[in-house]
């Protein structure tokens, strides 16, 4: 599909923004716990530990270990040039993400592109349905686009006004497209 950026006069709603496999070809946990493993691997240990706490928990504490340098990070370049050209025209970013809010505000920071961040907290995972009710509870049901890339995302987009698919395996987009609302995919 054509990748323009959506015209401000029609699109007033936030455009929501998922970070790991979205926004990056990667994810910010495993990129997080391979360089803390490398610096300390006896760190291996506490990790069954941290995950029985919760994945929050466990994010919480790989983000107060891990210096990640955002600018080294693989950006999708389609998806980046996307939201800069929305931006330009007025659109309200938001990055919503299952990463530490550590990371996702720096990584905000860093672009300069988002009004707003909602992250992963160490008493709360953002991830598929606590994503979704987070957003409808802010937006309301159908008040915001949402640009996804897996499965988790699923209950997202059937919460949002528009889905947009980025880098989805075939099944990902069979599925969202069968929810009736996707907008664009690349």
């Amino acid at each position: 599909m054509a990748m323009t950026a959506p015209d401000e006069t029609t699109d007033c709603v936030p455009l929501c923004v998922d970070l790991d496999g979205t926004l990056i070809a990667t994810d910010l946990l495993w990129v997080s716990l391979r360089q803390i493993l490398r610096r300390a691997p006896w760190l291996i240990l506490k990790i069954p530990f941290w995950w029985h706490q919760g994945r929050g928990f466990l994010k919480a504490e790989l983000a107060r270990r891990a210096q990640l340098d955002y600018a080294r990070l693989p950006y999708r370049g389609d998806v980046l040039a996307f939201l800069r050209a929305a931006r330009a025209q007025g659109r309200r970013l938001v990055l919503v993400t299952g990463s530490h809010e550590n990371y996702a505000r720096e990584l905000a920071a860093e672009l300069g592109l988002f009004e707003d961040v909602l992250a992963t907290t160490a008493a709360l995972n953002v991830t598929g349905r606590r994503k979704a009710a987070l957003l409808v509870e802010r937006y309301g049901l159908r008040g915001f686009d949402y640009i996804g890339n897996s499965r988790v995302d699923l209950p997202v987009w059937a919460a949002a006004r528009r889905a947009l698919v980025a880098h989805a395996p075939g099944w990902v987009r069979s599925r969202a497209r069968a929810q009736g609302n996707v907008e664009r995919e690349w």
